[in-house]
């Protein structure tokens, strides 16, 4: 592994952390919407199974990443390339919600030009 994708992996592992966070936040929030009557108990029950779902999503996603095969690889692009597919992959096969791709999307092109940069 080179710098450069030693560097990203790390910087993902700590992106896919923030993004469990973001979700656990989310939930808190709507757990007080419920509590002040802003929404109803069938959106908090719909709103939580959703939350759950994701974080269960990036936390397999966030496995993924710590498989040795990437430690094989040494040019960001290709690494990039690979994992991205191989996380696309893994959020088709176990039917995560559409967002989890998006998600990891935008935080794969983030980093990737944050270490470029």
């Amino acid at each position: 592994m080179s710098a450069k994708t030693g560097h990203f992996m790390g910087l993902l592992r700590v992106e896919f952390e923030d993004m469990m966070e973001d979700v656990s936040v989310l939930e808190t929030l709507s757990k007080e919407r419920l509590k002040n009557a802003e929404i109803t108990d069938y959106v908090y029950n719909e709103n939580n199974v959703v939350f759950e779902q994701e974080i269960q999503a990036l936390r397999h996603l966030a496995g993924i990443l710590e498989q040795p095969r990437w430690q094989q690889i040494e040019n960001l692009d290709q690494l990039n390339l690979e994992l991205r597919n191989s996380l696309k992959e893994a959020i088709v096969e176990k039917s995560y919600p559409p967002v989890v791709q998006d998600l990891v999307s935008r935080k794969l092109d983030k980093v990737r030009q944050f270490v470029l940069s």
